[in-house]
């Protein structure tokens, strides 16, 4: 698996890269794209920074390598409108329905995109990332926000990431990066910058959405600044995406498919995360690393989990690493009802089982899954040494392959070994 300090320099030459187009200025109002006319010109490579487009029919139109940063696109209409490469960054989508869009390499930086639809939308290397705030209320227009910015959605709103004490999630994680590489931003540094989290609400739709993060050198990078907590990411594709940082409790992932590539080392990383009480019921997470994730509370009704282990990030030393929790992830009550674990086959990379003891550079880490139920589960192929699984239940599961439950904690209060498991 390649290591994310290796990655750090790509990723942040190629968004330094997407800067803003020209613009001129406007003696009556805010700097704004030179092709902000009237009417404006809507073709490819127009430059619309700042433009308000408000409630335009934009449907299917080809914009692809538009600057619209800061632009208003609020209730517009843009159903399957070419929008690769665009530069979305703090525009304001509020409302807008970008149902069957292909937004491939596309930036929504700091976007508000509060109702926004995208369901069956392409996103493919698309950048949620902390973005600049446009406008005097952060609500966009040509000119970025000020400091004296009045509103909810100025300068230093972070809906997303949290700092949860570990250094990966350290605001000033650059110190460990030589300057180059975070996960999260505090309020205040978020402020000094002009920039805020992407901005979403229950009503931000993905439904069915590809986010297709294979070829993205450091996907976290263009994830960090996105919510997973409010909107509707029900029957989604995340394909090498990564999860970092983030209270997503209450998260809809029903019938998500979250896998990797398994090219070249790659995973869906999913660290330092709380998924409390989520839903993954009918969801396939195949070929994830994990390090530091609580599902307690979650369902995973009918879902599958395969070629899923823990993993320790190789950016830090081993002392900082030891601070992580015995219990690198946490199933307690969560709902695995006729669930299939282990059992499937990842085609990228020809692994199945669960791989929940170990953590390679430190101590021990493994799991718990205290009071969880795995009635009708058809489990294969787990090493979950010193696992907890007091109070756990799993009447009608059906278990084959190897198994090595050494030191867990089985439900009947006995002690697993290497050759003994907890369950029949």
């Amino acid at each position: 698996m390649k290591s994310i300090r290796t990655l750090v320099g790509l990723v942040v030459v190629a968004m330094l890269g997407a800067g803003m187009a020209a613009c001129v200025p406007n003696p009556a109002g805010p700097i704004v794209g030179a092709q902000c006319t009237s009417p404006p010109s809507l073709v490819p490579g127009a430059s619309l920074f700042g433009c308000n487009l408000a409630g335009l029919n934009l449907s299917g139109l080809d914009l692809t390598g538009t600057n619209l940063a800061g632009a208003n696109l609020s209730n517009a209409d843009l159903t399957g409108a070419t929008l690769r490469n665009v530069n979305l960054e703090g525009a304001n989508l509020s409302g807008a329905n970008l149902t069957g869009a292909d937004l491939t390499g596309a930036i929504l930086a700091g976007a508000i995109l509060l109702g926004a639809v995208f369901v069956n939308a392409l996103l493919g290397g698309t950048s949620f990332d902390f973005g600049r705030a446009f406008g005097p209320a952060g609500l966009g227009g040509g000119t970025p926000s000020p400091a004296a910015c009045i509103g909810i959605y100025c300068p230093g709103f972070n809906q997303a990431t949290i700092d949860t004490g570990d250094p990966l999630c350290d605001a000033n994680l650059a110190t460990y990066t030589a300057g180059e590489f975070f996960v999260h931003r505090s309020v205040a540094e978020l402020a000094s910058l002009g920039k805020r989290s992407v901005v979403t609400d229950a009503a931000t739709n993905f439904h069915g959405a590809t986010f297709d993060y294979s070829a993205s050198e450091l996907p976290v990078a263009l994830l960090r600044g996105v919510s997973w907590r409010f909107a509707d990411f029900s029957g989604t594709t995340f394909i090498n995406g990564a999860f970092g940082c983030q209270i997503a409790d209450g998260a809809n992932f029903s019938s998500a498919d979250i896998r990797s590539t398994g090219a070249g080392g790659l995973a869906t990383h999913i660290y330092h995360m709380s998924f409390l009480n989520a839903d993954f019921s009918n969801s396939s997470i195949v070929g994830a690393a994990l390090s530091d994730v609580s599902f307690a509370g979650s369902a995973f009704t009918d879902a599958r989990l395969a070629d899923v282990a823990i993993e320790v990030p190789d950016i830090f030393t081993v002392e900082q690493n030891e601070n992580l929790p015995y219990f690198l992830v946490n199933f307690d009550n969560t709902d695995f009802a006729n669930a299939e674990v282990g059992v499937y086959v990842n085609p990228a990379t020809g692994m199945n089982g669960l791989t929940l003891g170990g953590a390679g550079l430190i101590s021990i880490r493994s799991t718990t899954w205290r009071n969880a139920d795995l009635s009708g589960a058809v489990v294969a192929d787990v090493l979950i040494p010193g696992g907890d699984f007091t109070g756990t239940v799993a009447p009608g599961s059906t278990w084959s392959g190897t198994f090595n439950f050494e030191g867990a904690t089985c439900p009947d209060g006995s002690v697993g070994t290497a050759e003994v498991g907890c369950f029949s």
